[in-house]
């Protein structure tokens, strides 16, 4: 089976070299010497279409396979430590009941129940009487959006912590956003509470949504590691799960980690 595994630069060189059938070394050599401002003429200096010229110039060298079955990308977010996802990796409209349950849970010592449900009545109808709250519950509802699908995932794996340190790793969007309205409502604390009750952690799944441009991502993070310079992937080629779960079969690992 042929999968493009991007979870290190080893990882991504020995899906490489599994799928198109040049030798790692080869791959590297040929990254090594890939005359970068030549394909950037080509591009056109377009940024976008810097690894689609990567990608023909690696096929025109090597007349490669670029035929595989799945991708991997990892999904950052934070929970509880013991979650299995028996259910798959939800969709955020399938999921936010249950994250406001668990908040409940950190904050019921201070509220009552009917408090809550009245709070949470007032936060997603935007009806709450400070500015702050009502812009946090705009943007709640923004991401809550069916034109806002979810899961997402990245398909290189350093990109996504270097993005998701001081992001999703530290509390899911919708957390932030309810937390910040319940700090300016009640004055309490509740983003704390989450994070000591919480654990980042990275989703590992598999797609068969497999694409020519996935590979040619693969080969530029792979010359970047190799010439020591900073990779930046195009957004458009991280993964957007349309509001569909991945189901739990499709979950390769899920792994906490300390950040």
């Amino acid at each position: 089976m042929r999968i493009l595994d991007c979870e290190s630069v080893d990882s991504t060189f020995t899906s490489l070299e599994i799928i198109t059938g040049v030798h790692c070394n080869e791959i590297r050599e040929f990254l090594i010497n890939l005359d970068l401002n030549k394909i950037k003429e080509k591009a056109n200096y377009n940024s976008s279409e810097l690894n689609d010229e990567i990608l023909n110039e690696f096929k025109s060298t090597f007349n490669p396979n670029l035929e595989y079955d799945y991708v991997c990308w990892f999904h950052l977010t934070r929970t509880y430590e013991d979650n299995d996802y028996e259910d798959g990796l939800l969709p955020i409209n399938e999921v936010k009941n249950k994250i406001w349950d668990f908040l409940f849970n950190l904050i019921k010592d201070d509220l009552t129940e009917y408090q809550w449900l009245q709070f949470r009545k007032d936060f997603e109808n935007e009806t709450l009487n400070n500015p702050e709250a009502n812009w946090r519950a705009y943007l709640y509802k923004i991401n809550t959006a069916k034109s806002f699908p979810s899961p997402h995932g990245y398909l290189i794996k350093e990109v996504g912590l270097d993005e998701g340190k001081d992001h999703y790793l530290k509390h899911p969007e919708i957390v932030m956003h309810i937390g910040h309205a319940i700090q300016s409502t009640f004055n309490i604390d509740i983003i704390n509470r989450f994070q000591t009750s919480t654990n980042p952690c990275i989703v590992k799944f598999r797609s068969k949504n497999t694409k020519l441009i996935y590979i040619a991502d693969a080969l530029y993070y792979l010359h970047n590691k190799l010439l020591n310079e900073q990779f930046t992937m195009n957004s458009n080629n991280c993964f957007d799960g349309v509001g569909k779960k991945i189901d739990h079969e499709d979950i390769i690992e899920i792994k906490y980690i300390n950040i």
